[in-house]
């Protein structure tokens, strides 16, 4: 193999490095994967500088053989990546911070200096960047010590003029101090927190109360979660210093910057808080009605008021809906409510079931079973707890919580069907037009509204003269069954297809079917209404544009962002006009929720809910926002109808065909109870919504099944012994588990930790990945002896993994193995979206007779690619859901493949636990939640009983 040696130079604000052959010969940037690296500090790699190229955080000189990385991103690397890449070592020593001043004076100065581990003071030091010069030794100086030594430094040169950003600056850098940082005492005691994001509660007195959140990301509560990362939020303030800025708050006229509180503790807003603060504080002094709208609806308040100054995300972002916030306030003083579910077993009685019938009550987090008949104690034991400062309450050896939320729940039971216990109707029937949102028949207790079929309209068939693409067969049964619902008066259908089979173009062909129907005078004209998430909306108006003749459906009426900005403006009458008068309009789920008014005065002809399970959740505004509209049809399109529960089906269904399914305590008890022990009795009611009524509800079709033109797909397990080393890191997660006490905390470390080490059980060392190291893994093993067959027939691959550094790794490894004339390609989610699709281009229009492989993140790149010039799949690390894996192997298996598919899944096999380990029981059970979910419509995603069971079998606790 090919050496070079890898070279670095400051250049103040980046290093420069370049790599030379033992001639002295610089290396073009393709040719650095090909070779060995050595550093002046010892064996290296180059993995992390071409990642970084990928993710366009590095750059290329002009002469395409300098890598130019600046210093942020040198702050950001470890000692390992140091060494790697010939770097100084990591300065070893801490910081010390003094304020010279006080805070609220203009001439405050912060100083700083480095401390050795002993405490002595670093002297004479020289920085330049991210380098740092002592004496005649050189460091790199990593984070956060960078960062805050350059803006330590900044704050200095140009202090802040007045007080309120001087606090903000210093709330900033106070929080990123790390714990072993020496500050003198006037700094820390002061507590300076910054608000970025907020929610509201209600004083007993009626005032609408800020409260300042903390927005962190946290791991999921199971490993098993679909995202790796979630936001969370939580109160930003102690009870004290909240109690005191709820005083000041109320207090003051204005919205202020910055709050000085009790114990200390300071607040400091960000400026789009602060506008949004002083909305707030106007709404305080608004009419009682406009009062309790705005506390309604705080989303599309700000919006109207602070479009003009904050964008759509920033403005999503600020407030923030916490479960606090809605079960506990807007219920019971807002427009629209949230709903308790509660699932009632079917009785003869109206509104009220036998008293000694069981009933199923679901809370956010569990769901309790009790009788009637001890509802109304239950209610008062929860009540008594409440006062005593408790927070469960055992019943019949079930933990219930003691929240506001679960007395509704009971309450509900008990509340005769039809009866308002609200004692603000009439107020209500006085709040402004456009404050109001709907207050529908939900089907949630009990069936209350169901749509019927209204008159035919003409006869379905036939292809609209507009259409100018080439339907396949499944299209051209797909575009027939929606006109069949048409043709008989059907309110809805649900366009299941499985992802690639053409729903936007089916519904396109329809709708352009029906405005033909509308110009000849055979049905009224009534325009058309598009509700996708906001990134799919660009692509409609392209598929018309591809797939339609010129002028297609008519120029399309946008009606989200700042183009409702017009529109808004308008009185309500000119609103309906405006829109009547559109052939066709595109909006957002948001938009809808948001700004309801807009829609409800129009007759719209078809509604299609794109990515409907946007509306899976019956409890959510946003879903009875889209149960309220008034149309001829509606058309929901999902390629997953189940994502989590059967009730997921349930809600799309009620907004698609209102009350086909009767209400929910009806389908908990008819389907999901029955499914949640026996996955299998889900198979009814896919029969149901497939065959039992002409046409039927909803149209299911997998991609294998109905693309007679794509070739054949095979399924490969590849299974590796796992060597000495990755036997014996497994054996000692193992080993900890059956040491501990065995909880659910435990139980997902420990398949945390078999998940990892059955990928990968030691560190990458100076060198990157190595031969050795793919010999140390029983799964890399067993990916590079595929890789090895693939490249021998001049095929192509992708190689999904969700761990960063391997896919860093891998790059250089896979280029020097195969004799690559570029780095592989890599999509991880951190590169745009432009910068992606041409990774997609180049790697599509590549020779197709040479070997090629890419590298991709599960989620990053499992969805809107087409890969065919791979027809090989192999996934490296498993997902939970094998619903996402299967969009990742359908980035290869679509329309345009030509080759037989390959799919593998590399295994580690434990040599003590065999057929038992990890990664073969995670096997079987995706392949069981797939096969479940396919054929009857089963949540794909695994219940924490099998994952529970999952546990068991990988730690040989089951026979």
């Amino acid at each position: 193999m090919i050496k070079a040696t890898l070279h670095w130079k400051d250049d103040t604000s980046f290093i420069r490095f370049w790599s030379e052959d033992p001639k002295g010969v610089v290396l073009q940037i393709e040719r650095w994967g090909e070779v060995q690296v050595q550093t002046p500090r010892g064996p290296g790699s180059v993995a992390h500088l071409l990642a970084l190229l990928d993710d366009e955080e590095a750059h290329l000189d002009v002469s395409g053989t300098q890598v130019l990385l600046g210093m942020p991103l040198v702050a950001a690397l470890d000692a390992p990546g140091l060494q790697r890449l010939g770097l100084p070592d990591p300065a070893p020593y801490r910081l010390e911070v003094r304020g010279r001043g006080l805070l609220s004076t203009p001439d405050f100065r912060i100083e700083y200096r480095l401390l050795t581990t002993q405490g002595r003071a670093v002297l004479g030091m020289k920085r330049t960047g991210a380098l740092l010069t002592v004496g005649t030794r050189q460091y790199s100086l990593l984070e956060p010590l960078y960062s805050l030594i350059c803006d330590f430094d900044a704050f200095n040169s140009t202090p802040p003029q007045d007080i309120d950003s001087r606090f903000l600056r210093w709330s900033n850098l106070s929080q990123r101090l790390p714990d072993d940082a020496l500050v003198d005492e006037h700094l820390r005691t002061m507590h300076i927190v910054r608000a970025d994001a907020f929610t509201l509660d209600l004083s007993d007195s009626g005032d609408i109360l800020p409260v300042p959140l903390a927005k962190t990301n946290v791991l999921p509560e199971a490993e098993h979660a679909q995202e790796t990362t979630s936001d969370s939020t939580h109160p930003l303030l102690p009870p004290a210093a909240q109690r005191s800025f709820t005083t000041r708050f109320l207090r003051m006229p204005k919205a202020q910057v910055r709050y000085a509180l009790e114990g200390s503790w300071y607040l400091v807003l960000s400026p789009p808080l602060q506008k949004a603060w002083e909305v707030v504080k106007e709404y305080q002094y608004r009419p009682i009605e406009e009062h309790r709208a705005f506390f309604s609806n705080p989303q599309a308040v700000l919006k109207d008021r602070l479009g003009d100054l904050l964008g759509e995300a920033e403005l999503e972002n600020l407030f923030q809906e916490t479960p606090h916030f809605l079960s506990k306030r807007i219920q019971y003083l807002g427009e629209w409510r949230p709903k308790a579910c509660v699932y009632v077993m079917p009785s003869r009685q109206p509104w009220l079931p036998p008293e000694e019938t069981r009933i199923a009550i679901p809370l956010p987090d569990r769901v309790i079973e009790v009788t009637v008949k001890d509802i109304p104690e239950l209610i008062q034991t929860i009540r008594q707890a409440a006062d005593q400062g408790k927070d469960q309450v055992v019943h019949g050896g079930q933990s219930i919580p003691v929240t506001d939320q679960t007395i509704e729940a009971f309450e509900r039971v008990l509340k005769p069907k039809g009866q308002d216990n609200s004692n603000d109707s009439h107020t209500e029937a006085h709040l402004p037009a456009s404050r109001l949102v709907p207050i529908i028949l939900d089907n949630i207790n009990a069936l209350e509204y169901q749509a019927v079929d209204r008159q035919t309209r003409g006869k379905a068939g036939g292809q609209p003269a507009l259409l100018q693409a080439s339907l396949y067969e499944h299209q051209r049964q797909g575009l027939k069954w929606l006109q069949e619902h048409w043709a008989t008066g059907s309110p809805g259908a649900l366009l299941a297809d499985d992802m690639g089979l053409g729903k936007t173009l089916q519904a396109l062909a329809f709708l352009a079917w029906v405005q033909e129907r509308m110009e000849s005078g055979a049905y009224p004209r009534r325009p058309f209404l598009v509700v996708a998430p906001t990134g799919l909306l660009k692509n409609w108006e392209g598929e018309a544009q591809r797939h339609l003749a010129s002028p297609g459906l008519g120029p399309p009426m946008r009606l989200y962002g700042t183009n409702l900005k017009n529109l808004v403006r308008m009185t309500h009458l000119e609103q309906i006009q405006e829109l009547n008068a559109a052939d066709w309009a595109l909006t957002t789920y948001e938009t809808l929720r948001d700004r309801i008014s807009l829609f409800l005065g129009v007759h719209w002809g078809v509604v299609i809910f794109d990515e409907a399970q946007k509306i899976k959740n019956p409890s959510v505004r946003m879903t009875e926002m889209a149960k309220s509209l008034q149309t001829d049809l509606t058309i929901s399109m999902t390629g997953t109808p189940v994502e989590n529960r059967l009730a997921d089906l349930w809600s799309i269904i009620d907004v698609t065909t209102p009350g086909f399914l009767g209400s929910l305590n009806e389908f908990y008890q008819k389907y999901e109870k029955p499914a949640q022990n026996d996955p299998s009795k889900a198979t009814s009611l896919s029969q149901l919504l497939t065959q039992g009524t002409n046409p039927p509800i909803m149209l299911r079709r997998l991609k294998e099944d109905h693309l007679k033109g794509l070739p054949k797909k095979e399924e490969v397990v590849l299974e590796e012994s796992m060597g000495s080393e990755q036997a014996a890191a497994y054996q000692e997660v193992i080993s900890r588990a059956v040491a501990a006490q065995t909880n659910r905390g435990t139980m997902l470390e420990a398949l945390h930790g078999m998940r990892n080490v059955s990928l990968f059980a030691r560190a990458i060392g100076p060198s990157g990945l190595t031969d050795a190291d793919i010999e140390a893994s029983a799964r890399l093993r067993a990916m590079v002896k595929i890789l090895d067959e693939i490249a021998a027939k001049k095929e192509k691959a992708l190689v999904f993994i969700d761990r960063l550094e391997l896919q860093e790794a891998l790059i250089p490894y896979l280029q020097q193995r195969y004799r690559l004339p570029r780095p592989p390609l890599r999509i991880s989610g951190e590169v745009s979206g432009q910068r992606r699709q041409s990774r997609v281009d180049e790697f599509q229009s590549g020779d197709p007779d040479q070997f090629n492989v890419m590298i991709l993140s599960p989620k990053a790149g499992g969805v809107g690619l087409t890969l065919t010039a791979a027809n090989h799949v192999i996934h490296l690390t498993r997902w939970w859901n094998p619903a996402v894996e299967d969009q990742c192997s359908d980035r290869a298996y679509r329309i345009g493949q030509t080759k037989t598919v390959w799919i593998y899944y590399p295994m580690a096999i434990h040599p003590q636990y065999g057929q038992r380990s990890f990664d073969r029981n995670l096997h079987e059970l995706l392949n069981s939640k797939r096969q479940l979910s396919q054929n009857a419509l089963a949540p794909p995603t695994a219940s924490p009983q099998e994952i529970e069971q999952l546990f068991a079998q990988s730690m040989g606790t089951t026979p």
